[in-house]
């Protein structure tokens, strides 16, 4: 017996001698700014969606100029216009979009016009976004009914955006499950 209570008096003075030095021993501190620096540091062009968009429509402007798959430069100029959108820059995503609905041939599939002119629509809503709601933010812009300041002064998104869903969803060959449109 006498030798289990030596042995069990050991093992808990190695315990307590063991838990003594790693609380001693000093632990490295964990730095936020830099840990996130780091990352940052790391982070390439096109690993998060939401920012870097000047440098995604740069990449976007040197891939379409040796690109010279019709279909390849078409989904290109779709990205381009969509990294302007996200940049708040609509007037960049409008010329890209109406230089592109330019370049479509009447031999283009039907979908593809009709996502053309759904960017187009869209980027037309979020031009009168930026003008009319971020550009000249107030109360009567965000609430209804909708009043005084908060009436659109710059007309031509808002209306180019209404007349182009129109069409779109008059034309009776619209699809509405074209998978070319934003989702």
């Amino acid at each position: 017996m006498k030798t289990r209570s030596l042995i069990a008096i050991a093992a808990a003075a190695v315990a307590a001698i063991g838990a003594v030095v790693a609380l001693k021993r000093p632990r490295p501190r964990f730095d936020m700014p830099a840990t996130l620096a780091a990352l940052a540091d790391r982070e390439g062009v096109w690993d998060n969606q939401w920012n870097r968009h000047d440098e995604k429509i740069a990449d976007l402007a040197t891939a379409l100029k040796t690109e010279g798959d019709p279909p390849k430069r078409f989904e290109l100029k779709r990205e381009m216009a969509r990294q302007y959108l996200y940049a708040d820059k609509p007037e960049g995503a409008l010329t890209v979009l109406e230089q592109l609905r330019n370049e479509i041939e009447p031999s283009w599939p039907a979908a593809a016009v009709e996502a053309v002119k759904a960017d187009l629509a869209f980027a037309y809503f979020r031009l009168g976004e930026v003008q009319n709601c971020s550009s000249d933010h107030n109360p009567d812009s965000c609430l209804f009914p909708i009043r005084d300041r908060g009436v659109h002064r710059y007309r031509l998104g808002a209306s180019e955006a209404a007349r182009l869903y129109t069409e779109l969803l008059s034309d009776a060959h619209t699809d509405p499950e074209n998978t070319l449109s934003y989702r």
